[in-house]
């Protein structure tokens, strides 16, 4: 089924006031060897960033790209 012109433009419009779009580049061979986790490469790296972000003490908490729902110290800090 085509997508009207119409709905193309607010998809974009949508897109553009609420998702920041980055551009990173990353060694030939990255991209397969991310690939072969069986994850997208959007998934992955939206993973890694957010692992990062709740690492770092930026965020406390987020959903990975499987569903699965991640805080600080379910990963970084041993339990009493």
């Amino acid at each position: 089924m085509a997508v009207s012109k119409a709905q193309q433009k607010s998809v974009r419009k949508y897109e553009k006031e609420h998702y920041d779009q980055i551009l990173i580049r990353f060694p030939k061979g990255t991209k397969d060897l991310i690939k072969d986790t069986g994850k997208s490469v959007n998934g992955y790296v939206n993973d890694a960033v957010y692992e990062k972000l709740c690492h770092d003490g930026i965020i406390s908490y987020y959903e990975s790209s499987d569903g699965k729902a991640h805080n600080y110290k379910s990963h970084y800090e041993e339990e009493d």
